[in-house]
């Protein structure tokens, strides 16, 4: 079975949780038999890939905060064609002749449209008789929902305005995704239940994203400190969340416990905050999670299921969370324990540094198996069936 995968970023970098999803959803896919076409934009600097499967349609800009005077041009663009600006920025016409050119040199028998609201612009191209999957990561429109009323400050209302109509245009093109796709796939059962309600014929699947099937560090390292978070800290939601565990988290534990933070975006924070130690990025992220006594998850906001929970967890480090960041996951295993309130999530992480254990704990690893086998198979039955469905008509 041969699968054009588009999507957005250049995933085999696995820089951010988009990047991350996406690679496991090609890597499940390829596990099940298939031989998949992979076509996306490159991050400027970032190292080229070199397998030929992989086809890099340009390299370009891609976060908004490192894009400079290309964001004035894809607002503009926005505004000009009536499209989200996450859909306006991602117009690209070496993009279209690379998908171009590979329709006329093979016979597919699956598109998948990885974060299908922002690649809408490519569905004149898709052949007609070729199955299409809208494979979604989250629900997109509730995150600029969530920013929109969070905006505040000197330029808060033109925030509002701005975000209040990515939202609404947003949601249009999600609201659209059962119009032309055979199915919609989701991360979770309750973005699930917002896709089955979209109009349209489109099937739907819920895929319950895993860990990632990773090395976990041998020999294992002694615990190095008590509390530990790793995220991409230049992201705003993951800053908001960094921010509220600094201000409001940190007044409340015990003075002797030591905390670090790993992770991009974070270099402000040890002159704030002496009894922090900041390392930045570190190679090894299931390294620095086993080093941890806990690990925190503040997330306050975002959209998907939270990748770093899942990771982290399948680690076998013990885990304080907040709702948000274990939204999506069913059946979490005994070693997370959940809390928005400041002082209670405080109180949990000094209990669970003062009892976790050298040795990882078998109980999330156990879990994260059965996650991952989970998703294999859910993925294999999925290919089976549409290409029945496809060999039928």
């Amino acid at each position: 079975m041969n699968v054009l995968y588009l999507t957005t970023v250049y995933p085999g970098h696995k820089k951010t949780g988009g990047d991350i999803g996406t690679q496991r959803y090609v890597d499940a896919l390829m596990r099940c038999g298939a031989h998949v076409d992979l076509v996306a934009f490159l991050r400027r600097g970032d190292p080229k890939p070199s397998r030929d499967w992989e086809h890099i349609a340009e390299e370009r800009s891609i976060e908004t905060a490192m894009s400079g005077a290309h964001v004035l041009g894809w607002m503009l663009r926005s505004f000009a064609s009536g499209e989200a600006y996450s859909t306006a920025k991602y117009h690209s016409r070496a993009y279209v002749n690379t998908v171009r050119r590979l329709l006329t040199s093979k016979s597919y028998s699956l598109v998948v449209l990885d974060h299908p609201s922002r690649l809408l612009w490519l569905r004149p191209i898709l052949p007609p008789d070729v199955p299409v999957v809208a494979n979604t990561h989250n629900i997109e429109h509730r995150l600029y929902e969530r920013l929109r009323d969070s905006s505040g400050g000197r330029l808060g209302w033109l925030k509002r305005l701005i975000y209040a109509r990515e939202a609404r245009l947003v949601k249009q093109a999600e609201d659209s995704l059962g119009s032309f796709a055979n199915e919609i796939w989701a991360v979770s059962a309750s973005d699930g239940e917002y896709y089955a309600q979209a109009p349209g014929g489109a099937g739907l699947r819920a895929f319950e994203t895993p860990p990632g099937d990773f090395a976990l560090p041998d020999p294992w390292p002694a615990k190095r400190f008590d509390i530990g978070l790793i995220g991409n800290w230049s992201w705003t939601a993951n800053r908001e969340s960094l921010d509220w565990f600094l201000d409001a988290v940190l007044p409340h534990l015990p003075a002797a416990l030591t905390i670090e933070i790993a992770g991009r975006g974070a270099d402000d924070v040890a002159a704030r905050y002496p009894r922090v130690r900041v390392q930045g990025f570190v190679r090894d992220a299931a390294e620095f999670v086993a080093e941890a006594r806990v690990i925190a998850i503040p997330t306050l906001s975002g959209a998907g299921v939270q990748i770093k929970t899942l990771d982290s967890l399948a680690v076998g480090t013990r885990m304080v969370a907040t709702p948000f960041a274990v939204l999506g996951i069913r059946d979490l295993p005994p070693t997370v324990r959940i809390s928005s309130d400041p002082r209670e999530y405080a109180q949990l992480l000094a209990d669970t540094a003062g009892i976790s254990d050298e040795a990882p704990d078998t109980r999330a690893l156990q879990w994260a198996d059965a996650m991952r086998m989970q998703y294999s198979d859910a993925i294999a039955n999925a290919l089976a069936d549409l290409d029945g469905a496809a060999g039928a008509s």
